[in-house]
């Protein structure tokens, strides 16, 4: 994963989730759409990237509505103390937490002669 793209995706997030306290609650982190979401703001990370695939509407069209992800989300949080309501985290463990979703998603959705590429 491009060390850039992670940081930019990272702050963009940080932007929407960071609380006046400085940490990332778990009642904002669970309520996004981590596949449309992350897909979304790594397509806007890469230079050169045509607006259309900045629109949340593509990917909320191609991606679904993420039942299937409801429960590898949760448990995702979870491995990064996000178990319960009031749970935090600093920004640093949303970059880790970011990084680790980036390349599971990477794996389900990249074709075999990418990921054999890697």
């Amino acid at each position: 994963t491009d060390p850039s793209i992670l940081g930019q995706v990272c702050k963009h997030l940080l932007a929407q989730l960071l609380g006046p306290d400085l940490l990332v609650h778990r009642s904002d982190v669970i309520a996004i759409r981590p596949t449309q979401v992350l897909a979304r703001l790594i397509s806007c990370a890469i230079p050169g990237i045509g607006s259309a695939l900045r629109d949340p509407a593509l990917w909320r069209s191609a991606l679904g509505e993420e039942r299937e992800f409801v429960g590898w989300w949760s448990a995702l949080l979870a491995r990064f103390h996000l178990r319960r309501e009031g749970d935090t985290i600093p920004p640093e463990a949303l970059e880790e937490l970011v990084l680790y979703a980036m390349c599971v998603l990477r794996d389900r959705y990249a074709g075999p002669d990418f990921l054999r590429a890697q």
